[in-house]
């Protein structure tokens, strides 16, 4: 798997209680970028509001396994998350931070939370091009069916962007092959309009109707 932004030791440059502040002021687009809005995630220009604790989320951005988990063993939230329901585990998901997401599940965080459009942490991962992130959560218990708020499943979302390796598992765990969006469209649908033969054949042999 592939983290690298995550530093699972203390960067000497990584910021001490001294340097928090400059690492807030160094984050603060980032933290534009996830504030209150339809649920889109990145994009959005008005500021967040925080529900927990300001400082993991920034740890989370900055891929700080190593000061993260000293926060989470001081009792910090690994439930934070922006009012509009992105969480710290969604943000590591989004990033492709897979260790920082194991340690956030290895602290409660949950992995069914959605964000304002429905989005899971396995559907961030898959649409932002993380299929190790997305093993992972699968590996960790991820419900493979969930549906987004226009009826779009994390399958839909692999088939779409041809992740052939990634579709597979998720078939392995159960993933309905002919489950169909709010528009009725398909895994088998999306495969197609992309150009994805290998996932075509894939979701055929597994039972998917045309």
């Amino acid at each position: 798997m592939s983290d690298s932004k995550e530093n699972d030791d203390f960067d000497p440059y990584a910021p001490n209680d001294n340097d928090f502040a400059d690492l807030e002021k160094a984050l603060e687009s980032r933290f534009a970028a996830f504030g209150p809005s339809s649920g889109q995630g990145p994009g959005v220009s008005e500021p967040p509001v925080i529900v927990g604790n300001k400082g993991v989320l920034m740890a989370v951005m900055a891929g700080q396994k190593a000061l993260l988990e000293t926060m989470l063993k001081d009792g910090s939230q690994g439930n934070s998350r922006f009012e509009d329901g992105w969480t710290a585990l969604m943000i590591a998901a989004f990033d492709g931070h897979t260790r920082i997401a194991e340690l956030l599940i290895d602290k409660g965080a949950e992995l069914e939370a959605k964000g304002g459009n429905g989005w899971t942490a396995l559907m961030v991962a898959v649409f932002n091009r993380h299929p190790d992130t997305a093993e992972t959560l699968i590996a960790r218990g991820a419900d493979v069916n969930a549906k987004d708020n226009d009826g779009k499943t994390a399958l839909m979302w692999a088939a779409d962007k041809g992740f052939e390796h990634l579709v597979s598992v998720l078939l392995d765990k159960g993933a309905d092959p002919n489950a169909k969006s709010n528009k009725d469209a398909t895994a088998l649908s999306y495969a197609a309009r992309g150009g994805h033969v290998a996932v075509i054949d894939l979701l055929k042999k597994s039972g998917a109707k045309e």
